[in-house]
C-alpha cells in the first residue's frame, strides 16, 4: 500500500524512560504517576502530528495496529481520537477483561480446552491430577525434598515452606497458560525458545498416560505417588527450558525471559486490574479464586496505590459492548479460538463498521505475525483473516482520501 510504518515505543517501557532511567522512573508514585493511559494516548497523538508535519503528510490516513495490550490501545485510540486515527485493527485485545465484564476463570478454561484439543483427554487429566497432587504436597513437608528433586530446584530456592509450593504452582500455571497463549504452528523465541504447537509438545513431553479425572471417586491419599507431579513438571519445562540446558530451576528468577513486566505490574495496580482465577470444574488447573481484597492489599503494599477497578469500563465503555460501541466505526477486532485472552475480547460484530473476526486454530494475535508456511488456510483461517483485514484497511484509506479530495474541491 506504500504506507509508512511507525512503531512508537510506549512510555516507561524499553528505552522510553522518563527521569533518565527505569530505577528512577519506577522509584515512587511521584515518578510513576505519569504512566497512565490518557498520557500514553496523547503521546501517540503528538507523535502522529509530528510525523505528518515533518513529512508533509497532513492529508494521509492513519491506521492503528496492535496486538494484546497494543490492540487495546489501537481500539481505544480509534474510539477517543477518530480525527487522528482513521481505522484500527485490534488483535487479541481484551478490552472487556475487567471486573463484572469477564469471568476471571475464563483464561484457564480456554487454556484447558487447548490442552484437551492438542493433547487429548489423557493429557488434560494428567495435568489436572498433577496440580491436585502438588497442592496436597503443600500440606506434607516430608514430600518437599522429592518435589525439589523432580523439578531440579536450585539450592538458593529450595522448597522449605508452603509458600514455596505456592510459588512453584504459580510458575507451572503461568508456564502452561503462556504456552496456550503463544500456541503457534511454528517455533518462536520472542518470550522463550518454544517449539511449534508448544501445548502439543508439552503433552508429548509429559507422556499421555491414562489417568483418571479427579472427579472419579475416590482419590485415596494413601496411594499418592509422584508420577503426575513429574508429568506436570515435564509439561511445564517445555516453556522454561525447552532446549534442556538449564542447570536448575530458580524460583526467584523470571522464567519468561522476553517479557518486561515492571510497567505492566504498575499499570495492573492502577488502571488495569484484570481479574484472574482458576475454576477446576471447567479447567485442569488448580483452584485459585480471584481475590479482590488480596490483590488490592498487594498493590497498596507494593506501590502505595489502590487499583481503579471501574476506570477502564467507565472511561471507554464495555459493560454493554453492543450499546457502548455502537457509535464506533472503522474498527476490526480479531481473536483466536485457542487464545485464552479471547474471553475478554469483542467476538461478535457490533455494527457493519465495527466487526469481529474469530480465527480458528489461532493463538494470541497470530494474524499480526508474519505469514508462515504453517499458517492455516481456507474459511475461518488466519490467512483469510489477514485478507479481510487488508480489505478493510484499503477501504478506510480510500474513504479518507475521497473525503480529503472533496474537501479540497470546496
Amino acid at each position: 500500500m506504500g504506507a509508512k510504518v511507525v512503531f512508537g515505543e510506549h512510555r516507561y517501557y524499553g528505552t522510553s524512560m522518563p527521569f533518565g532511567d527505569a530505577e528512577v522512573a519506577y522509584s515512587d508514585n511521584e515518578h510513576r504517576r505519569f504512566l497512565s493511559i490518557e498520557q500514553v494516548m496523547w503521546d501517540y497523538v503528538n507523535l502522529l502530528d509530528y510525523i505528518k508535519d515533518e513529512n508533509d503528510m497532513q492529508d494521509r490516513a492513519v491506521i492503528a495496529f496492535g496486538g494484546s495490550y497494543g490492540g487495546m490501545l489501537a481500539a481505544w485510540m480509534r474510539m477517543k481520537y477518530p480525527q487522528h486515527i482513521q481505522g484500527a485493527i485490534a488483535s487479541s485485545a481484551p478490552i472487556l477483561w475487567f471486573e463484572g465484564a469477564t469471568d476471571p476463570s475464563a483464561f484457564t478454561e480456554i487454556a484447558s480446552n487447548a490442552i484437551k484439543k492438542m493433547g487429548g483427554q489423557d493429557c488434560y487429566n494428567s495435568i489436572q491430577r498433577g496440580f491436585f497432587d502438588l497442592v496436597n504436597v503443600k500440606y506434607d513437608s516430608a514430600k518437599y525434598g522429592d518435589v525439589n528433586t523432580i523439578f531440579n530446584i536450585c539450592p538458593n530456592s529450595t522448597l522449605t515452606k508452603s509458600s514455596d509450593i505456592d510459588a512453584l504452582i504459580g510458575l507451572v500455571s503461568d508456564s502452561l497458560g503462556t504456552m496456550a497463549m503463544v500456541n503457534y504452528p511454528y517455533a518462536t523465541s520472542f518470550i522463550n525458545p518454544l517449539p511449534a504447537w508448544p501445548i502439543a509438545e508439552a503433552c508429548y513431553a509429559a507422556g499421555n498416560y491414562t489417568v483418571p479425572s479427579i472427579e472419579d471417586p475416590p482419590i485415596d491419599p494413601s496411594i499418592f505417588n509422584f508420577t503426575h507431579i513429574n508429568q506436570l513438571h515435564l509439561a511445564a519445562k517445555v516453556f522454561y527450558d525447552f532446549p534442556g540446558t538449564q542447570e536448575c530451576l530458580d524460583l526467584g528468577q523470571n522464567q519468561a525471559g522476553g517479557l518486561d513486566d515492571n510497567g505492566w505490574d504498575v499499570q495492573s495496580c492502577s488502571e488495569f486490574p484484570m481479574p484472574m482465577g482458576d475454576d477446576p470444574s471447567v479447567s485442569c488447573f488448580t483452584w485459585d479464586n480471584w481475590d479482590k481484597t488480596a490483590f488490592t492489599e498487594r498493590c497498596n503494599s507494593t506501590y502505595g496505590q489502590m487499583p481503579k477497578f471501574d476506570w477502564a469500563l467507565d472511561f471507554f465503555g464495555g459493560r454493554n459492548p453492543s450499546k457502548d460501541f455502537a457509535h464506533v466505526t472503522n474498527l476490526v477486532f480479531a481473536n483466536g479460538d485457542l487464545d485464552p485472552w479471547s474471553a475478554g475480547g469483542v467476538t461478535k460484530n457490533i455494527t457493519q463498521d465495527t466487526i469481529a473476526l474469530f480465527i480458528k486454530d489461532s493463538a494470541h494475535h497470530l494474524d499480526l505475525r508474519a505469514p508462515n508456511a504453517a499458517d492455516g488456510m481456507g474459511p475461518g483461517s488466519v490467512t483469510e483473516a489477514r485478507l479481510v483485514e487488508a480489505m478493510y484497511v484499503k477501504k478506510w484509506v480510500q474513504d479518507y482520501q475521497n473525503m480529503e479530495i472533496t474537501k479540497s474541491e470546496l
